[in-house]
């Protein structure tokens, strides 16, 4: 399901001026439509977009855009950046930014928890 307009203002409501103000904003929101699931966040969906949409324009506007990993180290005389490498997990980038870690955080505070419920036998009457 694909997002309304008022889902798209919702979403640029919740990001800072800087970046909903930036002329690549729905761009980086037709990105985020892309990795978010309407149905799974509910009506917390304009606020993961943004959160996505945000992580993708700071990665974009922060400069270079091949960087691997987030950074490790910092100079400012001669400049340099350090970028510590990237692991297998599919949340890796995501964890490049504060949006992206936002994003994570809403995404597990959603997850369901697995809960036994019934009696011995996990449910089964056990011979009633």
């Amino acid at each position: 399901m694909a997002a309304t307009a008022e889902d798209i203002e919702k979403a640029k409501r919740f990001m800072t001026a800087e970046l909903s103000g930036n002329e690549r904003v729905d761009v980086w929101l037709e990105i985020a439509e892309l990795r978010v699931d309407k149905a799974y966040f509910g009506k917390q969906y304009p606020l993961a977009l943004s959160y996505v949409a945000s992580h993708v324009g700071t990665l974009e506007t922060r400069g270079g855009g091949d960087e691997v990993g987030s950074i490790s180290s910092k100079s400012e005389g001669g400049l340099s950046v350090s970028y510590s490498a990237a692991g297998g997990s599919t949340d890796d980038d995501l964890t490049q930014t504060t949006y992206g870690r936002m994003y994570l955080n809403l995404l597990h505070a959603k997850r369901p928890v697995p809960m036994i419920t019934g009696s011995f036998g996990f449910g089964m009457c056990g011979g009633c």
